[in-house]
């Protein structure tokens, strides 16, 4: 196995067995924050890179993802536990944003 000294580049992520192994562990959180900082716990404590907390931990959701499609498409039905990520919330159109807030709307 090559050196675990973290290089911040996503060739040092926690191998997928190991990732399998923290997700069979963790799945039942109750939250998804609390199940991503036990991911990320795992990560840090097998030597690799802290998982990528921005935008929710997106990357875990979508490594979480994945591992499941390509699990099921192996023919391994059923599923991985974890808690929901929840929805970041729609941002309002310019059409929306204009008519709840006259302030904002052109003068003139």
């Amino acid at each position: 196995m090559s050196s675990k000294k973290s290089t911040g580049k996503s060739s040092n992520i926690i191998p997928l067995e190991s990732f399998l192994e923290a997700w069979i562990k963790n799945g039942k959180a109750k939250t998804w924050r609390e199940f991503a900082e036990a991911m990320n716990v795992a990560s840090t404590k097998a030597g690799y890179d802290a998982l990528d907390v921005s935008q929710d931990y997106k990357e875990l959701h979508l490594r979480c993802s994945k591992v499941q499609d390509v699990a099921n498409k192996a023919g391994y039905i059923g599923t991985y536990q974890r808690p929901s990520r929840p929805a970041k919330p729609r941002a309002l159109t310019m059409k929306e944003l204009l008519a709840s807030n006259p302030k904002l709307r052109p003068t003139g």
